[in-house]
């Protein structure tokens, strides 16, 4: 089949949000919006029977009102049922991310523990 010569596509990408940079919750009632709409995130990939394994900052953005916080970058995400180990562990994972050799959902909310231990640290220093 011929493609006719005028056929474009065109996409308009744009943020989605605030990038994590900018999203640092600033008093503790946002740092429970963070953990709340984390957690949301999770519990939707978690009853699809998939890990996201790559719960750090960076992956987290804001809506631009910071009146909620939301996952990007899913491409770690897998079945759990399908081994869910990459072929390096990450470098935000540590002793306490596997259970029993395997990332699974219970790793995804050690790394949110994680996470929420972070933020409170930063929100100490500044």
């Amino acid at each position: 089949m011929l493609w006719p010569a005028r056929c474009w596509t065109r996409a308009v990408l744009q943020p989605v949000g605030l990038p994590h940079t900018a999203a640092s919750p600033r008093d503790e009632h946002e740092l429970v919006r963070v953990a709340h709409g984390l957690l949301r995130a999770l519990a939707a990939i978690h009853a699809a029977n998939f890990v996201y394994r790559d719960l750090r900052w960076p992956n987290v953005a804001a809506h631009y009102d910071r009146s909620h916080w939301f996952l990007l970058d899913l491409e770690m995400c897998v079945r759990e049922d399908q081994g869910a180990l990459p072929a390096a562990a990450l470098a935000s994972w540590d002793a306490g991310t596997l259970v029993d050799g395997r990332y699974v959902a219970a790793s995804d909310l050690y790394q949110l523990y994680l996470l929420v231990f972070m933020l409170v640290g930063w929100g100490r220093a500044h």
